[in-house]
Formats: structure tokens, C-alpha cells, sequence
């Protein structure tokens, strides 16, 4: 279909490294120097000579955490979400859904994460190495296998989990943004239980484009 299509070329996009290259990895090093720059005060712990594996453990839980509030912030804000929707428009939910996001929603993620390896004086490199790690449990929560992986699921993201956040119900909205840990929205009381209906997916009551191009510019 035209839906899995433009997935597709969000998948060859990601998997090529053409964002890596020519957008992502210099944001970030734009970012890095900012931030070096200009807010060395936020260096608030130097973790740099920790054992390689407690650093990446250590980042990758802060990582997470930022994540959740983040993605709710793309949720709750009326700007954010202009960025953030395009994830949200595919109505046939595949694991190349994952990939699926426009710049802007890019930019703004990779701003945001770029700051725990700064604060905590670890390499700005980590975070991809993290990135790299968790991408086949993105294509994994991302499909429409029926896993919820049990007493586990309460802490560990499962597509069960995720497809309801994708749900075009209003009501399905504001929840489960947990990104690899699902053990934040049980916290913070954002977690949603599975529907026992089918479920339908995309963006309520708005269009985007089913076009890669026009999706990859969205909201400019």
C-alpha cells in the first residue's frame, strides 16, 4: 500500500544513514559545542571515568526518562505536536512505522537528548550507541504483534503497550509514552490499559499528506 511506501522510504532514509549523515550526527555536534560553549555550568556529575557499561546503563535510564516526558510534551503541546504528528498519521501500523518522523520532530528529540551525556560529562557518542541498541524493540513495538510480555510488560515497553498510544480514540491520546521502560507511565499515572476492541490508527479529525517528501517538511 501507499502507507507502508512512504514507511519504507522512512526505513531506507534511517537505515542508510542519509539523516545520520547529513542532519542528525551535525545537529548534534552543533548541539555538543552549544552546549560546551556556552552552559558548561550544567555539568553537574562526571561520570567519564566510570566503567564504560555503568555509564551506558546510567544514560540510558536518564535517556528513557527524558524520553517520556518529552514525547508527553509532544502530546500536550499544540506547537510540538505540529512535529510530532506526522509518527502519528500512519493508519495501517507496521515495525517501519518506527521510523516514521519528520525533521522538525527530529531536531527537537536529538536537542533534548543531547543534554544527559552533557550533564553528566559522559561522550556525546554513547547516546547513538543506546540509539543503535534499541532499535529492533522500536520495529518490534511498532508492529501489530499481539505481545504484551506479561509481568515484564510493566516495565519494559511491549507492542501491546504501544499500539494503543497510536490509537486514533481521543481518548488514547494523552498515554503510554514510555519510549523503552513502561514502568514511567505506571508511575506517573499515564498508563493505559489494552483495549479489548480493534483498534484504529492515525491522527484524529487532521490530514498529513501520505507523501514522504511533504511528510519529512512538516509543519513548514
Amino acid at each position: 500500500t501507499k502507507n507502508f511506501r512512504v514507511d519504507f522510504f522512512y526505513a531506507l532514509f534511517d537505515l542508510s544513514h542519509v539523516s545520520h549523515i547529513f542532519f542528525i550526527v551535525p545537529f548534534s555536534l552543533m548541539m555538543a559545542s552549544l552546549l560546551a560553549s556556552n552552559f558548561s555550568g550544567l555539568k553537574l556529575v562526571s561520570m567519564g571515568s566510570q566503567p564504560v557499561l555503568v555509564q551506558l546503563v546510567t544514560l540510558f535510564v536518564i535517556l528513557d526518562l527524558c524520553v517520556y516526558f518529552m514525547h508527553r510534551f509532544q502530546h500536550r503541546n499544540i506547537v510540538a505536536w505540529q512535529f510530532h504528528k506526522t509518527h502519528h498519521s500512519q493508519k495501517e501500523l507496521t515495525a517501519l512505522t518506527s521510523f516514521r518522523k519528520s525533521l522538525l520532530d527530529r531536531f527537537f528529540e536529538t536537542s533534548i537528548l543531547t543534554v544527559p551525556a552533557f550533564v553528566l560529562s559522559i561522550d556525546y557518542t554513547y547516546p547513538f550507541y543506546i540509539y543503535a541498541t534499541m532499535i529492533a524493540h522500536q520495529l518490534l513495538i511498532h508492529s501489530m504483534l499481539p505481545i504484551s510480555f506479561g509481568r515484564l510488560g510493566y516495565v519494559i515497553v511491549s507492542p501491546d503497550f504501544h499500539k494503543l498510544h497510536h490509537s486514533k480514540d481521543p481518548r488514547h491520546h494523552y498515554g503510554n509514552y514510555g519510549g523503552a521502560l513502561a514502568c514511567w507511565d505506571h508511575l506517573f499515572g499515564t498508563y493505559l490499559e489494552p483495549a479489548s476492541k480493534p483498534l484504529k490508527f492515525g491522527v484524529h479529525n487532521e490530514e498529513i499528506p501520505e507523501s514522504f517528501i511533504k511528510q519529512l517538511f512538516v509543519p513548514l
